[in-house]
């Protein structure tokens, strides 16, 4: 077979979906390392990929439920680091012979934590993760999130994640509630729209780097996003394209 018929990750392009046990739970892009902790969101966003494939390039995501401890996860991003992408059982399996995993986290942009799951839906082991990374030379950390933690722990979390991570971005995802709502349905209504600011008003005092992300959806008023996020929020504005993943 010639390599044309080969994903870039050596499947055949007619070779079944990966199953969730080949899940990777680290992969890399442009020079930094992606971390897939959870599945588990608090949003069931429209525009998700994770409702088609599952795939970011060539890195399908769907882990399963599966219990993952924060010395797999920094496992992971070593050996994602020297290979391009770690599952949790190769990194599970390295751990358990104890070897040497190599991998210079230092030499990455930046260790990022999103995935297609909301990583502070697992507060305790993105907090846990983001220590031991710290400890294994990653330079600087950054969470993709949904800005709802708050809302759903019951309480200001940001300075906890503050203390581990140097940036942040927050999908706001709309110009007002009601668009939010019709694009991201949670258990929460509108209310998530406004708790999604009060994070990110919040998370300026407690992060280097903040910005607010909005995905490019028919209906949604760029130009209405950006002054909310600049003029009113005051963190830096980023649009994404519809239907552009990693």
């Amino acid at each position: 077979m010639n390599s044309a018929a080969l994903r870039k990750d050596g499947r055949p392009l007619d070779s079944p979906a990966p199953q969730p046990q080949d899940a990777v739970l680290a992969y890399s892009i442009r020079g930094n390392v992606y971390l897939n902790i959870t599945n588990l969101c608090t949003l069931a966003c429209t525009f998700c990929p994770k409702f088609t494939d599952w795939m970011v390039h060539d890195y399908f995501l769907k882990l399963g439920r599966v219990e993952i401890s924060a010395e797999c996860v920094v496992a992971a991003a070593r050996l994602a680091t020297k290979n391009g992408r770690a599952s949790r059982d190769q990194a599970e399996q390295a751990l358990s012979r104890g070897e040497a995993i190599g991998g210079d986290l230092s030499s990455l942009g930046e260790v990022v934590f999103v995935g297609y799951g909301e990583p502070t839906r697992e507060l305790q082991l993105l907090l846990r993760s983001a220590q031991l990374l710290r400890e294994a030379g990653a330079r600087r950390l950054r969470l993709d999130t949904d800005g709802l933690a708050n809302l759903r722990e019951g309480r200001d979390v940001t300075a906890e994640l503050g203390a581990h991570f140097e940036a942040v971005s927050i999908s706001i995802n709309a110009h007002n509630p009601e668009v939010y709502l019709r694009h991201c349905p949670n258990r929460y209504g509108e209310q998530a729209w406004y708790a999604c600011q009060d994070f990110i008003r919040a998370a300026r005092k407690h992060f280097e780097y903040v910005q607010a992300s909005v995905v490019g959806m028919p209906d949604v008023d760029r130009e209405a996003c950006r002054q909310l996020v600049e003029d009113e929020l005051g963190v830096r504005f980023r649009y994404r394209e519809f239907g552009g993943v990693g």
